[in-house]
């Protein structure tokens, strides 16, 4: 008996650490960045910036944040003004349409996070029963710091001077001498993320020489490139009016750090077209000799091919294409890619323009009504009545300057309102005058009296998309 205790005693201890063992199911938990929510400048409600904004899930459940905007944001933990941003979790940049995992929510507590691009877009992720914040207390970054050596500092409120910056403001200093093996750090002062990248924001290698990714409110970035003297351009791909210079050395480069042997530059005349307008496309290759073929490809907002096109330059380098774009385009942006092969080097360049909403213009008419009369079956003799249970005829004469598609219709309504019946016929018109009699069928229960025959011509039936081509036109009829 003793024995048979002790094995239930077994059975049940080995039963409870298996149930122990069973892991908790793990729910993943969605995310929308909003579309817009870049353009809500400081004001976020519960749903246009993350939504929801307050997100409650269980320990151990991913989450994943969705980009349903048009431009890059972050999911980056803590507040814009901690100093231990990003250290739980952090997407750095998310595409539009792209998304971001984390699987950091293995502890209890709440997870403040907020976009490094857009720092007043905040949200918080609720984890179990939130009695443990992970977050550290927030950091304030130093109002200013005095750049020395080779210390640049991105000035507190650099990305609120909106496209204009000063010696100081933006980057400071915003030209910096060094010799020839030093480094440089840059300190974010501001209370929003930046980054200094190689290149100017037109140029198509930026990058290249270094690049800090986003550098977060009180953080640093450290570059070790600038082994070759010259001047090297640099900005914040964020806030791209934010520009700043290393000089090394003398300045003079006796080899670009950077080189750029080709390059394409495509624009076209104007920026937005309305369908069926011509396009033309211009493309500049600097140093490329003429007769260099250039693949030109248009595309529509659906990513349908509207062109593909083969050019050649210039002597100077350029080549023109014309485009006629198609009387029913749909509107929205287009795409133009440009691609050549020189010197076994691949080019590639790209430009944009707007196709805009067709606007109707009203056509003038080539049709006028001359007369509309009830008639004989023959159109020949004017008739004063019709006779219910029988047939009603009404001649139309028409007058056309050309050769055109009509569609005739009559109505019949009786003395007090019924309608009593409808005649058509499609024709086509030719130059001058026409006759045209149509018949319809008088109900044996109209209403005796006067009637009224409406005249109207159409360029088709309107469900079909016709219009009217002339004004209506009616004659009186009794019913008898």
């Amino acid at each position: 008996m003793r024995y048979n205790n002790l094995f239930v005693f077994s059975l049940i201890l080995v039963a409870g650490i298996f149930a122990i063992a069973q892991p908790a199911y793990a729910a993943n938990v969605p995310i929308t960045i909003s579309k817009g929510a870049s353009a809500t400048n400081g004001i976020c409600s519960a749903t246009t910036c993350f939504n929801p904004q307050v997100a409650n899930i269980s320990i151990g459940d991913t989450i994943t944040w969705t980009n349903a905007d048009t431009v890059g944001h972050t999911a980056t933990s803590g507040h814009p003004s901690d100093n231990q941003t990003g250290t739980v979790f952090d997407s750095s940049l998310i595409a539009a349409g792209k998304s971001y995992t984390s699987t950091a929510f293995n502890t209890a507590g709440t997870y403040n996070y907020f976009c490094m691009v857009h720092p007043w877009m905040t949200g918080e992720i609720i984890v179990g029963t939130a009695s443990v914040s992970p977050i550290t207390p927030p950091y304030t970054p130093p109002l200013s710091q005095t750049p020395s050596g080779t210390q640049v500092t991105i000035s507190r409120g650099a990305s609120a001077t909106n496209g204009t910056c000063s010696a100081t403001s933006c980057f400071n200093p915003n030209i910096l001498n060094i010799n020839i093996g030093q480094t440089v750090t840059w300190t974010n002062t501001d209370t929003v993320g930046h980054t200094a990248t190689s290149g100017k924001p037109s140029d198509s290698q930026t990058g290249t020489v270094f690049d800090s990714s986003l550098i977060a409110a009180g953080k640093s970035y450290t570059s070790t490139a600038f082994n070759t003297a010259g001047t090297y351009n640099y900005f914040c791909m964020v806030h791209p009016w934010m520009t700043g210079e290393i000089i090394v050395g003398n300045g003079v480069q006796s080899s670009p750090p950077t080189p750029t042997p080709y390059t394409i530059n495509v624009q076209s005349d104007k920026s937005s077209y309305n369908p069926g307008d011509t396009t033309t496309i211009t493309t500049y290759s600097p140093g490329v000799p003429a007769g260099q073929n250039v693949a030109i490809l248009v595309t529509d907002p659906l990513s349908n091919v509207i062109s593909s096109r083969t050019i050649s330059t210039d002597n100077q380098g350029y080549g023109v294409l014309k485009i006629g774009l198609p009387p029913d385009a749909k509107a929205g942006t287009y795409q133009i890619t440009a691609t050549m092969s020189y010197n076994d080097n691949y080019v590639k360049g790209s430009a944009q323009f707007m196709v805009l909403s067709p606007i109707y213009t009203p056509q003038l008419s080539s049709v006028s009504l001359t007369s509309v009369q009830p008639t004989d079956q023959q159109g020949n003799n004017s008739v004063t009545s019709f006779t219910r249970g029988g047939t009603g005829f009404a001649k139309v004469v028409l007058s056309s300057t050309s050769s055109q598609s009509a569609l005739v219709t009559l109505n019949l309504v009786g003395s007090d309102g019924t309608s009593l019946g409808i005649g058509s016929i499609k024709t086509t018109l030719g130059s001058g005058s026409s006759e045209t009699v149509v018949s319809f069928y008088i109900p044996a229960g109209a209403s005796v009296g006067a009637a009224t025959i409406y005249a109207d011509v159409y360029s088709d039936w309107p469900s079909n998309g016709g219009t009217p081509l002339t004004a209506e036109s009616s004659a009186t009829v009794g019913i008898q």
